[in-house]
């Protein structure tokens, strides 16, 4: 589509879809997923919006049927049902070439499904932890599909070395399985 940008969640990282609408291609089993949305049978695309399950990791929650314009240029968006609740984990979707919608698009989008958005604040998480989100310098410790989740190496004494992977926002205690 030339109007919208090409990414990929492998190459983007969780930035980049994270609090966005994304048009995944809808292909083999993410079909499937799709099913009870209006106008589906036609989608190649599924509108999704990202946002971060604390414990399941990056997930695309599917908005709505997104299906080409004849004339190639952008594609028309399709109404919700609030009645399904399908989501898409970045794992199944890191490298498929997804498009995030521009500025306009984006801001009709917030409009439209503004209810369905709504339906996910059960997800949001508290300041502390948004800020570690923020927090570029940790990109390299994090696991790409579990942003909440970073690498750290624990250094209990001068000969052992022991790698871990904590969620962050989880209490530290001094005793830690396998320390």
């Amino acid at each position: 589509m030339k109007t919208l940008k090409q990414l990929k969640y492998s190459e983007a990282g969780f930035r980049a879809f994270y609090h966005n609408f994304f048009l995944v291609p809808l292909t083999g089993k993410l079909k499937m997923v799709f099913a009870g949305y209006p106008e589906y049978e036609q989608a190649e695309y599924a509108l999704t919006y990202g946002y971060i399950d604390h414990t399941a990791g990056m997930t695309l929650e599917v908005m709505a049927a997104a299906i080409r314009r004849e004339d190639g240029k952008g594609v028309r968006l399709e109404d919700m049902n609030l009645r399904l609740a399908s989501k898409i984990r970045i794992g199944v979707a890191k490298d498929k070439d997804c498009y995030i919608l521009d500025d306009k698009l984006t801001k009709c989008a917030h409009e439209w499904y503004r209810e369905h958005i709504e339906r996910l604040s059960d997800y949001d998480v508290g300041p502390e932890i948004e800020e570690t989100r923020k927090m570029k310098f940790l990109d390299e410790c994090r696991s790409p599909e579990y942003p909440d989740d970073v690498l750290v190496y624990l250094v209990p004494d001068a000969v052992a070395e022991v790698m871990a992977r904590i969620q962050m926002g989880q209490p530290m205690t001094a005793e830690l399985p396998g320390v």
